[in-house]
């Protein structure tokens, strides 16, 4: 066994019944490589291609350890809209309380972690 453990350490690749589809995690938070697919308690989201670079945006704030981004940092991350605000982007079946905290005091959005 001990063979085997080291053998896919040696080559860097996953264990057989390690799931790879989520290999994004925070917490409570995970995602797909390129964000399109979230969970939050393992409820998943299907994310547009503008919502996935926010997630991804917010994401690597949180993995640096830092407060949250506010709109206009994220819009300029992520080459949106700078006059626009967050809840344009997430509405109907996904809103914004889905996968972020909102701190008013600074304005600043984190990830639900």
């Amino acid at each position: 066994l001990d063979h085997y453990v080291n053998w896919y350490k040696k080559t860097q690749l996953n264990f057989p019944d390690t799931p790879t589809i989520m290999p994004n995690k925070i917490g409570i938070f995970s995602a797909n490589r390129d964000f399109s697919i979230v969970s939050i308690r393992d409820v998943p989201y299907q994310l547009r291609p503008s919502q996935s670079k926010i997630v991804q945006a917010l994401y690597s704030n949180s993995k640096e350890g830092l407060s949250g981004l506010t709109y206009m940092e994220i819009a300029n991350i992520t080459n949106l809209t700078t006059y626009g605000k967050m809840s344009y982007y997430f509405q109907a079946e996904l809103r914004v309380g889905d996968l972020f905290k909102y701190s008013r005091r600074d304005r600043r959005y984190s990830l639900i972690t």
